[in-house]
């Protein structure tokens, strides 16, 4: 009845121009409650793991390197057999490997890190692979081309209403009780998104590409621009994923609970534009991208000067309000692109996947020989700035594509 009203509500209030669907409304539900578990790690795993590994960037870089082989792996090698698993029942699997990847990391210690680091590597790497793939088709599915911009505004808009006290309350937990509690409640919060899913809807596609076929497309003159603009944008947001939040660790000395205040404020600072950026998007999305990439790299560039904790709340602040604007309108056309793709739309999502993963490889390749010759762990940055310069270029080079 809840969702119900929601939906209503947004009707009546015309955010949306369509009804939710069931399966919208599922994967809605799903998102929120995995990101209340992912919202307490998203700026301290990475903290954890550069403790874990003795303060070494290039340790916690070859573990996220070694993470994203493993699911560059299964995509190409595994996808072709997802139809016959099924999407549904791989999305309900995700959330017990979820599970299974917390509790590997409750379990880590510095006296067994080779032995559970290898476990907890393998199963993030097929949670993704259970999860994304599948995910991504059901949500071009379940979305109409006229509300799926604001579909994906207000999914960010209800994760980020979850992360304005996620990051906050973390950090009161490991300055109180330690990691360990943070890692069980993880576990807890992944199996009870479990339940999420029972009731989505079931969808099909059958993989019709033979493995020589599909090597035959990754490489694809025809499908080059395309490629680039996946591996660029699976390159980028590794830089925040683990180098930003050890950057924030080493500035502001450890200090767990002014860490996760910060990351809270400046959550609670951009949250309410996801769904204004969400109406600009359907209405004028290439002017919107244009000038979010532009101020979004800009964003990079000024973390590059970041101090202060301060300069770490403006700054920060500031990028992620720049990034709604950025990297809504790039996810609507990557599904819209998707959906045209009619019945090799399971084809074009391991097409991105697998050029995803190659710039995150490329990456934390990148990262590990910064990190190895030099201590400023804020020149990386400056790879940011680059990156969405050139996303921004292929942006509407893609429009309208198909393989």
């Amino acid at each position: 009845m809840e969702q119900a009203g929601s939906s209503d509500f947004l009707k009546k209030h015309h955010y949306f121009n369509n009804d939710l669907s069931k399966g919208f409304k599922c994967l809605l539900t799903n998102r929120m409650v995995t990101n209340f578990a992912a919202g307490f790690f998203t700026v301290f795993l990475p903290i954890f793991l550069y403790e874990i590994f003795n303060k070494s960037l290039v340790w916690v870089a070859g573990y996220y390197l070694s993470t994203y082989a493993i699911s560059l792996f299964l995509v190409f090698f595994v996808s072709r057999d997802l139809n016959n698993f099924g999407f549904k029942k791989a999305l309900k699997t995700s959330t017990l490997i979820g599970a299974i990847y917390y509790l590997s990391i409750f379990l880590l210690k510095e006296d067994n890190v080779f032995y559970i680091i290898p476990i907890t590597a393998f199963s993030i790497a097929l949670w993704r692979f259970l999860y994304w793939i599948p995910y991504n088709i059901d949500f071009a599915k379940f979305t109409s081309s006229k509300d799926r911009g604001k579909g994906l505004g207000f999914i960010r808009a209800m994760i980020n209403l979850v992360g304005i006290v996620t990051p906050f309350l973390a950090g009161f937990i490991i300055s109180n009780f330690g990691f360990n509690v943070l890692f069980l409640i993880g576990v807890l919060f992944f199996l009870a998104s479990y339940f999420t899913l029972v009731k989505i809807p079931r969808t099909k596609e059958k993989f019709s590409w033979s493995g020589k076929v599909f090597f035959k497309k990754l490489l694809d003159k025809k499908n080059r621009k395309l490629a680039l603009l996946f591996f660029f944008d699976g390159a980028e947001p590794i830089i925040a994923v683990f180098v930003w939040p050890i950057f924030i660790y080493e500035l502001l000395q450890g200090n767990y609970l002014e860490i996760g205040l910060i990351s809270s404020l400046v959550v609670l600072v951009t949250v309410f534009l996801q769904l204004l950026a969400g109406k600009l998007v359907d209405k004028k999305s290439s002017r919107v991208l244009k000038a979010g990439g532009f101020f979004y790299a800009a964003g990079w560039f000024l973390k590059v000067f970041a101090a202060t904790a301060l300069h770490v709340f403006v700054f920060d602040a500031f990028h992620q309000f720049m990034k709604v604007f950025y990297r809504i309108p790039l996810d609507t056309l990557v599904f819209e692109t998707a959906f045209k793709q009619k019945h090799k739309i399971d084809e074009f999502n391991v097409f991105r996947q697998i050029w995803l993963f190659s710039g995150r490889i490329v990456m934390s390749l990148i990262i590990i020989l910064v990190a190895f010759f030099t201590n400023s762990i804020n020149f990386i940055f400056f790879f940011g700035v680059a990156i969405v310069v050139l996303i921004s270029i292929f942006y509407k080079k893609i429009q309208n594509s198909t393989i």
